[in-house]
């Protein structure tokens, strides 16, 4: 079986460690990127199962890759996009859900619940 690729766009280098570990160790093919800049160039460049992109970036945030991908109409090849946040606003919530497959609470998550939370995504 070929290895689930994915996409981790996270600028908090303790965070983005943390989780490219343990997705690693999990058995996934974990590809980085640390701002809005790098995730649009990885985005272009491979075919994702899953895209976990943090909000709160330099360069851009991940909405603005969103609609900057679908406004000048990217080319980019992904199955499913979750956001990473730490922000529980109601109508940034409600712009995360319209662009992407859902959102991750940066602040809820733990090693265990993330490899759950991925393993469910990827199951739908």
């Amino acid at each position: 079986m070929d290895k689930i690729n994915i996409l981790l766009v996270e600028d908090d280098e303790f965070i983005r460690d943390i989780f490219k570990e343990i997705l690693d160790s999990e058995g996934y093919n974990v590809t980085i990127a640390v701002d809005g800049g790098q995730a649009i160039e990885q985005l272009k460049a491979g075919t994702w199962d899953l895209v976990l992109l943090d909000v709160m970036m330099p360069v851009m945030t991940g909405t603005e890759v969103i609609q900057k991908i679908k406004t000048e109409k990217i080319p980019v090849h992904y199955k499913k996009l979750i956001f990473l946040t730490n922000i529980d606003d109601g109508k940034e919530i409600t712009q995360l859900i319209a662009l992407g497959d859902g959102y991750f609470m940066k602040s809820d998550l733990t090693p265990p619940s993330l490899v759950e939370k991925v393993k469910s995504i990827l199951a739908h």
